[in-house]
């Protein structure tokens, strides 16, 4: 068993190679099975698949036509600003390609922000997170990104990574976060598509 601890963000990885060969495991196939019952169930009366059936922001929708991608109004605002990416051709997210995904994030979120930023400059702090199916929190089987923004402060586990560089170059000189991606692509654990 090997645990490593950060000393500047105060988290813990415990890693113990017994547990990958622990019986009951679930199957692959059978988990593949049962994710894509799932989607092909919500499939019929899906409201992301129609923009016409979800929220529009105050400052309107960015849309990206090419991959059919839209923003849309988080009906369960949590943070200042709460917003979902969602592109409207793709229910099953393993149907998602290359150029949709990448404009989901590169281009509509980036989009979006910047439509925050011009509407209330005082919210300087954005996330967005990819939560997919159950497991991870999505509330909805279509995929997308739901995107926030606020003033002041990043929520939970970013705040905490905020705090974590703080430390980090105050001891160091050095960003927490890119020493952190050049340590992975050092060890093989991480590569920067081109």
């Amino acid at each position: 068993v090997l645990t490593v601890t950060d000393r500047y963000s105060f988290e813990t990885t415990t890693v113990n190679p017994l547990r990958a060969m622990r019986p009951n495991l679930p199957d692959k196939g059978e988990e593949l099975a049962r994710v894509k019952k799932i989607i092909q169930d919500s499939r019929d009366g899906c409201n992301f698949c129609n923009d016409k059936q979800t929220l529009t922001d105050s400052f309107g929708r960015v849309y990206w036509e090419k991959s059919h991608i839209f923003t849309s109004e988080n009906a369960f605002r949590f943070f200042d600003y709460t917003g979902m990416v969602i592109p409207a051709d793709v229910h099953d997210f393993t149907e998602l390609d290359a150029q949709t995904f990448e404009a989901l994030f590169a281009y509509a979120a980036v989009t979006w922000f910047g439509n925050i930023r011009d509407k209330s400059p005082d919210k300087t702090h954005p996330i967005l997170v990819w939560d997919l199916l159950e497991k991870a929190g999505g509330s909805q089987v279509h995929p997308h990104i739901t995107i926030f923004a606020g003033s002041g402060f990043y929520p939970g586990k970013m705040g905490h990574l905020e705090d974590a560089g703080r430390r980090y170059r105050t001891a160091t000189g050095g960003d927490y976060l890119e020493d952190i991606v050049h340590i992975q692509e050092a060890v093989g654990l991480r590569f920067r598509h081109k």
